[in-house]
């Protein structure tokens, strides 16, 4: 029926019915998330076919759209599924998770949106919209309290300053948890807590029937307690007094991963600022022309523990921060005959940085960890060892300009509709790097060390103690530690190993070599264009069906290998775009048949990757690489059923196989392992989601709504090697599927 009430969304820059977009979007409205107390996306999440989200840091989100993850949170590394806010980028992980406050709606679009969203969509975009003043003078308060001291206050205000014309709308948001893991480290300190403060403000002002301006900006604080970390190494888990693993050759079950034990002086603190101007004026019924500016950064320091133990074996700190200017013109003609248009032109700076330290307990290591991991001790004392501190100073900038453009024809009026698209992008990037030596008077430290190699030496093999010398990254016997590197002095004396058996190319630093404090840069320019293609019929008043076929482009990216030398030539890495080719068909469906509204969606698709990119440790570094190809094939689908008084049912399923095709994945030691086959990390192949929800209005002025929840996801595996349980690590990668519910009443 034409007067059947859908959703509208904004996906395609304008604002339409969900029948009249031909994507695969899916939505959460801010009512739904209001009605069942959801505040983190992660739990929105849930109700979304084909999208799911690992929230185990606030700063270090794991976004997966269909299969693919984007958990990158290095600078030079390029997101592939995007965030944006109100349309405008904002996809740094440290960054790109906000309390899920007096907002509009969520928006996931699913596949290639480059043409749509511009950078980092090449997988999908998860899109904010937040709520703007309105012509209406009213005040809202909330304040709610749960288990685990679980506190959440919340204002919002709207008011007009100018009747008709201008208006003012504020918000504030507290929410504090105590975590919900115990720390045996602490026991009044556990772990995976929250603590956020969000501040909003924005205005509009409708100067004239033609020109509205609005303002947006926010600004959030986290300061949760620290996120848990368990190591998956028996050895150290058995190591750790405060841990309780179960050894796998008894009886009782495995507990491969142990209790959480971690450094109470753990910490983390995360600043997020966002500003926001949206100007739109028409020149005519037909034409709307729009501009969107942008500037946001975002600030992070994270003081983690390494090890997974109580350990003082391993900590880590990370210092991120990040700037973003984002400037897009955008013009829009549709005339609702048989010709529409919109395009423009965007530009983008970002400029991140991360200051990481890692320090390394020698005494723990020699003492406790070398005697659990070999079975031999060394033959003298090496107690008083200072720890050994590992730094590494990473920026990358970039600039970007990009041009696109939209056109829709209707090739039957009203039913056959075919629409292009095409973007084209050039990014200018620079990346830097710097690392200081270690400290000089170090000794040994044994990370990603070959201990077969230093059990040979321990007998006295003296090329297996140069191999094994050799193996670790950090090492005071490089010619970046001259006192030591002649043998002359130090522990080479101690040890009695002859100079020549000391390999000339160890390094100092773990992370990815050491530049002796000098700043090492490498730029490059990457020009590249993303197509779409979508068919589109409408047999019927309230169904649409469509096919499409796209492009999508991640960005390549720079990195640097100081091992390989100083000069550019040397340590220059360049990282290949990746690029997905998408089929999808899908269709769509409204109807209102007087008791009962339908609605309903459902798709199918393909994924192709060429250059696909992935994270993976070479070296004992994080690295950004071109892993080969990989390819995904999926179907999902979604409906509601509204009734006349009160009665929703709404449902959603997704099917997923995704898998990588050809390459491999390095894994902590350097040991190379097949990953063609293996499924994505982090994607179920089943997941589905569903509830029913009653309203009734008791009077004029009282209503009541009764909802429950569920949904479903199957297993998923944390790493591309799909690593299953072995006698060394009982215990599997992975998370069995599993049940989660919600049950509601107000």
């Amino acid at each position: 029926e034409e007067d059947v009430e859908v959703l509208v969304i904004t996906t395609q820059k304008r604002e339409q019915s969900t029948l009249e977009v031909p994507l695969s979007v899916g939505v959460v409205t801010g009512a739904f998330l209001e009605e069942q107390g959801l505040y983190d996306l992660d739990d929105a999440a849930e109700f979304i076919p084909g999208f799911q989200l690992q929230l185990q840091q606030i700063n270090a989100p794991s976004f997966v759209i269909r299969g693919i993850t984007s958990a990158a949170t290095e600078p030079e590394s390029e997101p592939n599924v995007s965030v944006f806010f109100d349309g405008i980028p904002g996809s740094r992980a440290a960054g790109s998770v906000i309390e899920l406050f007096d907002l509009e709606r969520v928006e996931v679009a699913k596949g290639p949106q480059g043409t749509l969203f511009s950078r980092g969509a090449s997988n999908g975009a998860v899109n904010f919209i937040f709520r703007k003043p309105e012509d209406d003078r009213y005040a809202e308060f909330a304040l709610s309290y749960g288990n685990f001291d679980n506190r959440r206050v919340q204002l919002i205000t709207n008011a007009p300053l100018i009747e008709e014309t201008l208006y003012l709308r504020l918000g504030a948001v507290y929410h504090e948890r105590d975590g919900f893991t115990d720390n045996a480290a602490e026991p009044d300190e556990p772990l995976n807590g929250k603590d956020t403060l969000h501040l909003r403000a924005s205005a509009k002002l409708e100067a004239s029937e033609t020109l509205e301006i609005t303002f947006l900006s926010y600004f959030q604080v986290d300061s949760p307690d620290q996120t848990s970390f368990k190591t998956v190494v028996p050895s150290l888990a058995l190591a750790d007094p405060l841990t309780d693993y179960d050894d796998p050759t008894g009886s009782s079950p495995v507990n491969a991963f142990g209790s959480a034990a971690n450094d109470p002086a753990a910490s983390l603190r995360r600043r997020v600022t966002g500003l926001t101007t949206l100007v739109d004026w028409s020149l005519s019924d037909y034409t709307t022309n729009s501009t969107t500016t942008r500037y946001r950064r975002y600030e992070s320091d994270d003081i983690y523990n390494t090890d997974g133990t109580s350990l003082p074996l391993l900590s880590g700190a990370e210092r991120d921060r990040g700037e973003l200017l984002f400037q897009e013109l955008r013009f829009t003609y549709d005339s609702e005959s048989w010709f529409s248009t919109f395009g423009g032109v965007s530009f983008f700076r970002e400029t991140a940085s991360r200051d990481r330290n890692l320090t390394f307990n020698q005494d723990q290591l020699f003492d406790l960890v070398l005697p659990l991991l070999t079975g031999s001790t060394l033959p003298f004392s090496l107690t008083g060892l200072p720890d050994v501190g590992e730094r590494a100073i990473t920026e990358n900038t970039t600039n970007s300009i990009s041009a696109f453009l939209d056109a829709t024809i209707e090739i039957l009026e009203d039913t056959l509709l075919l629409t292009g698209r095409s973007r084209i992008t050039v990014d200018e990037k620079e990346f830097r790097y710097r690392a200081p030596p270690s400290d000089p008077a170090s000794a040994l430290v044994l990370a990603f060390a070959d201990l077969g190699q230093l059990g040979a030496a321990l007998e006295g093999d003296n090329a297996a103690l140069a191999g094994f010398l050799d193996s670790i990254p950090t090492n005071p016997f490089s010619a970046g530690n001259a006192s030591l590197s002649d043998g002359t002095s130090g522990v080479l004396d101690l040890l009695g190993v002859p100079t020549d058996a000391v390999p000339s190319n160890l390094e100092t630093n773990a992370l990815d070599g050491s530049t002796g404090g000098q700043t090492l840069s490498t730029d490059e320019t990457f020009t590249y264009i993303e197509p779409r293609a979508i068919l589109e019929w409408r047999p019927v008043e309230g169904l649409m069906t469509y096919a499409s076929y796209s492009w999508g482009i991640r960005s390549g990216g720079l990195g640097i290998k100081p091992r390989q030398g100083v000069s550019e030539d040397e340590y220059r890495r360049v990282i290949d775009e990746e690029r997905v080719t998408s089929y999808e068909v899908g269709l769509k469906t409204a109807y209102d048949l007087g008791l009962v509204r339908i609605a309903g969606e459902a798709a199918v698709y393909y994924y192709d990757y060429d250059d696909f990119q992935t994270l993976v440790v070479v070296e004992g570094a994080i690295r950004n690489v071109n892993a080969g190809e990989a390819s995904a094939l999926g179907a999902e689908g979604s409906f509601s059923l509204e009734f006349d008084g009160g009665l929703t049912l709404f449902g959603n399923a997704s099917y997923i196989d995704g898998q990588g095709d050809e390459g491999g994945a390095t894994d902590l030691f350097g040991t190379v392992e097949d990953v063609s086959g293996n499924r994505f990390r982090l994607t179920p192949e089943f997941s589905g989601s569903g509830g029913i929800t009653l309203t009734r209005d008791l009077s004029e002025r009282i209503s009541a709504t009764v909802s429950l929840l569920g949904s479903y996801r199957s297993r998923v595996f944390f790493n591309s090697e799909n690593e299953e349980a072995t006698e060394t690590v009982p215990q599997a990668f992975a998370q069995d599927g599993y049940p989660l519910f919600w049950a509601t009443a107000g």
